[in-house]
This record gives structure tokens, sequence and C-alpha cells, in this order.
């Protein structure tokens, strides 16, 4: 029996989780955290059988969600003076 994990890109916990350590912990620590929780998202789908080319659109939508949260964040705190 083939169990359907929830996809990762969707998980708003995960990718504020992310964004948050990019921003508070800087870039190697975010860094460090997307590729634990993207390893975790691929062994998943690998373990559920998922077909290869839904792993390469899990990857791709998993790193464009939290870029797209990491980025203005990181942004902002460049503004306000922080540092990256």
């Amino acid at each position: 029996m083939r169990t359907i994990v929830f996809p990762y890109h969707r998980r708003r916990a995960l990718i504020d989780k992310i964004a948050d350590t990019f921003v508070n912990e800087g870039l190697q620590a975010g860094n460090s955290l997307a590729f634990l929780i993207g390893a975790q998202m691929v062994s998943d789908l690998l373990n559920n059988e998922a077909p290869q080319a839904d792993v390469d659109e899990a990857i791709t939508l998993f790193v464009s969600a939290w870029r797209t949260a990491a980025i203005p964040r990181l942004v902002e705190q460049q503004r306000k003076g922080g540092a990256a």
C-alpha cells in the first residue's frame, strides 16, 4: 500500500521555520535546515515509491517555497541594518 506524502512545500510551519532560521541564525544554519528537511522529504517520497518526476517536482516546489518565504525577511533584515 502506498502512502501519500503531504507536500512539504505546503507545510507552512516548516517553511516559516526555515525562513526564521535564515534570519535569526544566518545563511549557513538556514541552508543546513533546508537541506535536512529536503532530504527527509525526498526520503519520504522514495520510501513511498513516488515516480522520479514527482520527486523532482516536489524538490522544485519545496525550494521555491522556502526561498519565497526567506528572501523578503532577509531583505527586511538588511534594511533594518541586520546581518544575514
